[in-house]
């Protein structure tokens, strides 16, 4: 049976044999709707009046780290981002001290600025396309259908980029992240190839350390919207009831909740629409999201 490898490089180098022999613990977390994050412990070793690890210009803030996993012919890039935060805890044991060195994926770049910053005259994917592309990562973005004319409603942005991209990819229905060197925008996509089966106490072909889920049963699946047009100064109201994911276990959740009025309806008053084509995507995408009650996590 082949042996699980990994790979760890800092800076455009890669670690020294020393320095894996010396990892206490490496932890990559993947979330759906988040940046993917690393934690890497090392120990503290002390002598000569110095600290091991401490002072070495490898682990310094905003270098560069990349992590595979995998086997020798199939190695899968799991990380790729930068040091965000180093952390010494000294313990008079000196088994106890460590060094925690955690990092985040380009997204802790792309959160570190706030701006106020107009987009005339553009659709939300021509923006996404541009955002992507300054910070060097390959654009896969699905085309949206308005162009945002400066005379009617011209694009706003008061946030970070990340935090700007996500709230235009929400009121399009589409999911905005980062992965191996590129940029997502677009709508979820559920019919790409599955991976390996997640199996738990299944003897040798067990993939799960650990596995946790988690029902919710409060989560609104009505969504209405209002908004006064800036032309005809009329009223729009939108409304959505309806499921238009597909359900991933037996029961979808309209099934699972049959009674009315203990499925919750939310007014959405924090999002931005030019017109009533987004209005109800951006109710739909909120019924969607919630109809998916069941959330999991684990440790591969």
């Amino acid at each position: 049976m082949p042996n699980e490898q990994l790979t760890l490089k800092i800076g455009g180098r890669d670690v020294s044999d020393e320095f894996y022999c010396d990892i206490i613990h490496l932890e990559v977390e993947m979330d759906r709707d988040a940046a993917t994050v690393f934690n890497l412990n090392l120990p503290l070793k002390h002598g000569d009046g110095k600290w091991s690890f401490v002072d070495d210009a490898l682990l310094s803030p905003w270098a560069e780290v990349e992590i595979h996993l995998g086997f020798e012919n199939d190695m899968v890039e799991v990380f790729r981002g930068f040091i965000t935060h180093i952390v010494p805890s000294f313990d008079l044991d000196l088994s106890k001290g460590f060094l925690a060195i955690r990092g985040m994926d380009v997204t802790a770049t792309m959160d570190a600025q706030e701006k106020l910053k107009a987009w005339p005259n553009r659709k939300d994917s021509d923006i996404a396309r541009e955002i992507f592309s300054e910070y060097n990562l390959e654009p896969v973005v699905a085309e949206t259908e308005t162009t945002h004319e400066e005379t009617v409603s011209t694009i706003v942005q008061r946030e970070t980029d990340i935090r700007f991209l996500k709230r235009l990819a929400r009121r399009n229905g589409f999911e905005c992240y980062v992965e191996a060197g590129k940029g997502f925008f677009r709508p979820p996509e559920f019919n790409r190839h599955a991976g390996k089966v997640l199996a738990f106490h299944f003897e040798e072909e067990s993939t799960l350390m650990s596995f946790k889920a988690t029902v919710n049963a409060t989560r609104p699946l009505t969504a209405k919207m209002f908004q006064l047009d800036p032309l005809s100064r009329e009223e729009r109201a939108i409304t959505a009831e309806e499921v238009e994911w597909q359900a991933l276990g037996k029961k979808g959740a309209l099934e699972q909740f049959p009674d009315p009025d203990l499925r919750g309806m939310r007014v959405v008053r924090d999002g931005v629409a030019a017109k009533p084509e987004q209005m109800r995507t951006l109710c739909q995408t909120l019924v969607n999201e919630n109809a998916w009650f069941v959330e999991v996590e684990g440790e591969i």
